[in-house]
């Protein structure tokens, strides 16, 4: 039997328990040099922005959107509900389904866009002309909803015969 003892507790065993005393080195090399990158004296080559002659210059507003609609445009980049379409589907009495397929095949989730043909619809519904409450979540329902009323209850007179 042998009696090890380690940081202070001792422990008996049937075998020898070899204890490592040497003490571990490293061995110190070179200290790398560190050539920091020199300050551009002039700034990065930014290309310049084109635009369509007599469209908005605002980084934010693209060619298509009609300059009638410049301000709402950028009001509805920080709405909330720009992309929350399906809580507003669901405020009207339409087949959601139907809706939602129709808001799909046109703008999307994005409350904001335009038809990138320059025709000036907007909206999740694509709405022609694009109504001066558009770009909010009220105004794009509202007219969706007048369309779908006016097209006799259904969304096949003004979208889906649109499209074929």
């Amino acid at each position: 039997m042998f009696l090890a003892s380690c940081g202070g507790a001792e422990v008996i065993t049937s075998q020898p328990i070899a204890f490592i005393t040497a003490t571990p080195t490293a061995t110190v090399t070179s200290t790398p040099t560190v050539t920091p990158t020199p300050t551009p004296e002039t700034a990065p080559y930014i290309p310049e922005v084109v635009y369509a002659s007599g469209q908005s210059t605002h980084p934010l507003i693209p060619w298509y959107v009609p300059e009638s609609h410049y301000d709402s445009y950028l009001v509805c980049l920080e709405l909330p509900d720009r992309f929350n379409r399906t809580d507003w589907i669901l405020s009207k009495d339409w087949p959601r389904t139907d809706a939602e397929y129709v808001a799909d095949h046109e703008g999307g989730w994005d409350l904001c866009q335009f038809n990138t043909q320059g025709t000036g619809a907007c909206g999740w519904f694509q709405i022609l002309p694009c109504p001066q409450l558009g770009l909010t979540p009220e105004g794009q329902i509202a007219a969706a909803y007048a369309k779908w009323l006016d097209g006799g209850g259904s969304f096949e007179r003004h979208w889906f015969r649109f499209w074929n």
